[in-house]
């Protein structure tokens, strides 16, 4: 199980999340849909994501953290 935190940002309308793999993480997380553009960064890598429509699996490694901004 991951550990999602999110908390509202600093743009009206935005919300900043952070999710953290446990230890025991299979080397997936998963994303469910939200119909929002993310700005995540995640492996050193920034990307702009969605709007997801569908649930995905995208790679992760054990204690890794992504954050990301939804608005």
């Amino acid at each position: 199980m991951s550990n999602y935190v999110a908390k509202p940002g600093p743009i009206p309308g935005t919300t900043l999340w952070q999710i953290t793999a446990d230890d025991e993480s299979d080397g997936t997380l998963r994303v469910i849909p939200d119909a929002v553009m993310d700005v995540v960064c995640f492996g050193g890598t920034l990307l702009f994501a969605g709007p997801d429509t569908t649930a995905s699996l995208v790679p992760s490694s054990p204690s890794e953290v992504t954050y990301g901004m939804l608005g």
